[in-house]
């Protein structure tokens, strides 16, 4: 049996929505500096080796590697909705929010993050329990600490912890707080996505649903989660803040359809080197929303 050891942290299909008419896109490697010039396919990007293989009673398995995809086939279908222009319905919004939760926890960028999650989780709050199967009681703490350890759970929780942002706050889900908008055909219209693609106002947020929002969706849209505000028309000067703050906040790769936008964008992330230039940019950024 073959065992998957290319392990996308954003989904290939996901990706596939921000190549060129060639089925390609290019990359900055932030960490090198460089801009790779050759294209590459969706395959080729946005993953790690073996970054959800785990090993049972001595077997490799990449069983949380399946779980992952399980999940991604259930968004499929809203997905491609969404893509193709339909209209979309209460459910749909919600598997589009459980997806953006389940990538926003996912990306190498939240692994220090989660791992701190972990080590703190308290078992009789937490939204995942272990029950003795007999008694149905919460088995010892000490037992739950050991169990959460385990890789099988560790590489795994990002989904848990997703569905559990998603339970803590879904009533506050109003189709009315999410839009979607098109990059400006008088300006950029490349998104570029980054292995950190969830972007907040003030950085990182715990949950979605708590504060503004921008995520890029395909290489012509965005989603957006306007937390009660309202968007309008976005300038394209206002688009091309949205790709140098995506470029800024990735951990160290960035992708787009288009190598010399994508070399625009990395020479203009150039200036906001300083934290009062990049929270300048971030309040201007969220500005479309009023």
């Amino acid at each position: 049996m073959n065992i998957s050891k290319r392990h996308h942290y954003i989904p290939e299909f996901f990706i596939k929505g921000f190549t060129n008419e060639y089925g390609k896109l290019f990359y900055f490697n932030k960490e090198k500096n460089k801009l790779e010039t050759n294209p590459r396919s969706p395959s080729q990007v946005l993953f790690e080796w073996n970054r959800n293989s785990v090993e049972i009673n001595g077997n490799v398995t990449d069983d949380v590697e399946k779980l992952f995809q399980l999940a991604e086939s259930k968004f499929s279908i809203s997905y491609h909705k969404i893509v193709s222009g339909k209209k979309i319905t209460e459910l749909d919004l919600r598997h589009l929010i459980l997806f953006i939760l389940e990538i926003h926890w996912r990306v190498p960028s939240q692994d220090n993050n989660n791992f701190i999650h972990i080590q703190n989780i308290d078992h009789s709050k937490s939204f995942f329990k272990i029950r003795h199967r007999k008694t149905g009681k919460l088995v010892p703490d000490d037992v739950f600490k050991e169990i959460i350890q385990e890789p099988i759970f560790t590489k795994s929780n990002t989904i848990i912890r997703a569905i559990e942002d998603y339970l803590k706050n879904e009533k506050k889900v109003n189709m009315e707080n999410w839009t979607m908008s098109e990059s400006s055909k008088e300006g950029a219209n490349f998104n570029i996505l980054s292995d950190n693609p969830v972007l907040f106002r003030d950085g990182i947020k715990e949950n979605i649903l708590e504060n503004e929002m921008i995520f890029p969706f395909t290489k012509e849209l965005m989603v957006h989660h306007t937390n009660g505000k309202k968007l309008t028309f976005i300038p394209p000067d206002k688009i091309i803040g949205i790709h140098v703050l995506s470029f800024i906040r990735a951990k160290r790769f960035v992708c787009s359809s288009n190598l010399e936008y994508l070399d625009f964008i990395a020479q203009m992330s150039k200036l906001y080197s300083d934290d009062n230039k990049l929270d300048i940019l971030e309040k201007s950024v969220f500005s479309i929303y009023e």
